[in-house]
């Protein structure tokens, strides 16, 4: 009987520790920005689209992408979305294989 409530103290204290450790780290890793920095960080993330992986009807992975900012599909290597969201798709290595 002793054992227990000894065992539960001790897990009591444990618990404390590692709460405390965590509250400090969450606190250390705080980031503060400018308004204009998360602004141009906000444009970044809605010129990305989103890929998602799906099961086609022969259950093969099929490859769709979505807009960010209304989250309507869009078709591979559209520029600009029903919702006038233009879309940066960066470069790509297949682009430039076998040009000649």
């Amino acid at each position: 009987m002793i054992l227990k409530i000894l065992l539960v103290i001790i897990g009591i204290i444990l618990g404390l520790v590692s709460s405390g450790f965590c509250q400090s780290a969450k606190a250390r890793d705080t980031i503060t920005m400018t308004l204009e920095d998360y602004e141009h960080m906000g444009e970044i993330l809605h010129s990305l689209p989103i890929r998602e992986r799906h099961k086609s009807l022969k259950w093969k992975d099929v490859a769709l992408y979505r807009c960010p900012k209304c989250k309507s599909y869009v078709a591979e290597w559209t520029e600009v979305c029903e919702c006038g969201n233009r879309l940066d798709w960066g470069e790509s290595e297949d682009l430039s294989v076998n040009k000649n």
